[in-house]
């Protein structure tokens, strides 16, 4: 179940350390994964309902906070290293992937699946990426490539495709549009000027996160020709430190927020950051719910999650902010009182 109550959060200046980990404003208990997955993958729908996909089923929240999950569709193969849930453009598709596969994943390694979000129908196989980690659908507007809105960008291996979901070969691989990532794939994310983030998870560049402009990725597609990732520009020169870039997000301040090892990295716009300690789990995924500003960081063997306020992590609050801060906290503190009292 999901319970928030009010907090005070510890804040510090810009170009400092956190000294402390600003206090949650609650907690989550997600499913677990299926018998043959070792994790699950989450987001948040528009809606502020929490979907999960634990390698066989995905599950959706009841209602917005709730805690409680139903099953809308059965049909994965349980992979051992289920990759990410998303949805298209247009909000009317979940997707969901089994990542590696794994030895647990057999013959299903590298599937990509689709259902309605209205639930109804089982996972229907839709492209084949091996190695798959992460997919984001592209941008709402400002896209003049056909059937833009069924179409994902899937970061898998060493690179990052465009892949047509809605394609008549339901083992497309897509086109190719950033090669020669080194040391394996991370997660992806877009910011509001549609420039393309993209993360190294492994090796020397661990933790450097490369951007492109859209207008770039758009012709690497049209003329099948790759962007090398090494020619992207370096968003975090000096502050590298985010650990594989784990769920990236941005927040409504336009603060880039990256999971990994240990904690996390939040970036402000200029690309300058500090990492965050949350623990000792080697993977913390980050799951931002953008109706309440909100995210929750997941350790890779934990079905607990703790809930932080996006904007405690902000290095420079203003009044207002702090207000605002401990206005939410209230509003969680009674929503959690009306629920318990019901």
């Amino acid at each position: 179940m999901s319970c928030r109550c009010v907090c005070l959060a510890v804040v510090v200046s810009a170009g400092s350390a956190f000294a402390e980990v600003p206090v949650p404003v609650g907690s989550v208990t997600l499913p677990g994964p299926a018998a043959n997955a070792y994790s699950v993958s989450t987001r948040y729908a528009a809606d502020g309902r929490l979907y999960v996909w634990d390698g066989a089923s995905v599950l959706r929240e009841t209602m917005p906070g709730a805690g409680a999950f139903t099953i809308l569709s059965t049909g994965g193969s349980g992979s051992a290293d289920t990759a990410g849930i998303n949805f298209t453009s247009d909000g009317s598709t979940i997707v969901v992937g089994n990542g590696a596969g794994g030895s647990l994943g057999g013959d299903h390694n590298g599937l990509i699946f689709t259902m309605p979000i209205t639930g109804g129908a089982g996972l229907k196989q839709a492209a084949d990426l091996d190695y798959h980690i992460d997919f984001i659908p592209l941008p709402s507007s400002g896209i003049t490539l056909p059937n833009a809105s069924r179409m994902m960008l899937v970061e898998a291996g060493t690179g990052v495709s465009i892949v047509d979901l809605g394609s008549a070969d339901n083992a497309t691989s897509g086109k190719a549009v950033i090669a020669n990532i080194p040391g394996a794939s991370a997660s992806l994310v877009m910011d509001s000027a549609h420039r393309l983030y993209v993360g190294s998870g492994y090796g020397a560049h661990r933790g450097d996160i490369r951007r492109f402009n859209w207008s770039d990725v758009e012709s690497a597609f049209r003329n099948a020709v790759p962007l090398n990732w090494s020619d992207g520009q370096l968003f975090n020169p000096t502050s590298s430190n985010n650990n594989s870039g784990s769920g990236m997000f941005f927040d409504k301040r336009g603060y880039l927020f990256a999971g990994g090892n240990g904690g996390m990295a939040v970036f402000a716009p200029d690309g300058t950051g500090e990492f965050v300690s949350l623990g000792a789990d080697p993977y913390y995924s980050l799951t931002y719910n953008p109706m309440l500003d909100e995210f929750f960081a997941k350790g890779y063997f934990s079905d607990t999650a703790e809930i932080y306020s996006a904007a405690a992590f902000v290095p420079e609050p203003t009044a207002l902010m702090l207000v605002a801060t401990a206005a939410m906290g209230l509003l969680r503190r009674r929503q959690c009182l009306e629920r318990r009292a019901a």
